[in-house]
């Protein structure tokens, strides 16, 4: 279903809370936390793409987060996934909607240091 902007019931800002994590849109706060799991070649193994080698690259994708909030229709979700217990970033979780065949794809990648906590099952 698409909605234009005014009547948009996702908004710009989405946010979703679990008894431990919090979803959040990203800002350009995250960049260093971001840079830390993802130049990590274990996080981003089986990724296209690999471990980000500088900052600039981190903050490019960043950035390009924070802008896709303004699509419309908005069909990125991408969250900045924060311990509800310590507030620390954790990890990433997008939601990509493709309005063309009415599916959706999901994903999450974590901190090698929280894998095996059951927070992305």
């Amino acid at each position: 279903m698409v909605f234009p902007e005014e009547t948009n019931p996702f908004g710009k800002d989405v946010t979703i809370r679990t008894q431990r994590l919090f979803f959040r849109e990203f800002n350009k706060f995250d960049i260093n936390a971001y840079h830390e799991i993802f130049s990590n070649p274990n996080v981003t193994k089986y990724l296209p793409w690999g471990p980000y080698r500088s900052m600039e690259e981190t903050e490019y994708f960043i950035n390009k987060v924070i802008n896709n909030r303004n699509m419309n229709p908005r069909t990125h979700f991408q969250f900045a996934l924060e311990s509800q217990q310590t507030g620390q970033l954790l990890g990433y979780s997008a939601l990509i909607l493709n309005l063309n065949n009415n599916s959706a794809e999901r994903s999450i990648f974590l901190r090698e240091n929280e894998w095996g906590k059951g927070l992305a099952t």
